[in-house]
């Protein structure tokens, strides 16, 4: 099994004190987790009756390697948003463009951190998410395309990374290196060459034996 970095395993979480208490029904949550499966088929999200505390507050969500885990008794509207953001944030960090790198040095140095930029980021897509009324699409479009001049003319805020990068979380736009690289990945002696030359050489000194 290969694992891709350190880094890659560390865990994040999702502090109650980190979050407005937005409210959420399991069905909801069971809603945004189809909707990422989709989008991440390498993410396994799974719900959880209770994930204790974290440098004593509750935990809302985590995400650890690939396994992202969420308290469904005290999880936001943005708590799987949340956590498939720092996914997101890792992957572009790790082998985006130089404009997507650019783009999250920015934010972090906006926000003071990556905890606080990605709270923005998944309270942004729990919004897109739930947002059906045509005034919002309007909205968000006409938003958006103004955050995407910005990005291409290489001026950057705080609303235009959370939209620019938000967009990237909710569309599964990430460099197709990561579906190769950051996966699990399994060999078995069948086939390896390696296994097959020391299979034949204690078959041969069996034979000698």
């Amino acid at each position: 099994e290969v694992v891709p970095s350190t880094e890659a395993k560390s865990t994040k979480y999702q502090l109650e004190s980190a979050a407005n208490r937005l409210g959420v029904e399991v069905q909801d949550l069971k809603a945004q987790i189809d909707y990422f499966k989709k989008k991440y088929p390498e993410l396994d999200i799974q719900l959880k009756k209770d994930l204790g505390k974290f440098q004593g507050e509750y935990v809302l969500g985590r995400i650890t390697g690939h396994l992202i885990e969420v308290a469904e008794g005290r999880a936001n509207i943005d708590t799987i948003p949340h956590e498939v953001s720092h996914h997101v944030v890792d992957i572009l960090r790790a082998f985006g463009d130089k404009s997507s790198k650019k783009l999250i040095r920015d934010g972090e140095r906006m926000f003071k951190s990556e905890e606080n930029m990605v709270q923005a980021i998944g309270e942004y897509v729990a919004g897109r998410m739930t947002n059906k009324t045509m005034m919002g699409k309007v909205k968000s479009f006409i938003t958006r395309f103004v955050s995407h001049l910005k990005h291409k003319l290489n001026i950057h805020n705080k609303s235009d990374v959370t939209r620019i990068l938000g967009e990237k979380v909710l569309k599964g736009d990430l460099p197709e290196t990561q579906r190769k690289d950051f996966v699990t990945k399994y060999q078995t002696s069948k086939g390896s060459p390696e296994a097959k030359a020391q299979i034949e050489k204690i078959n041969k000194d069996i034979h000698k034996g």
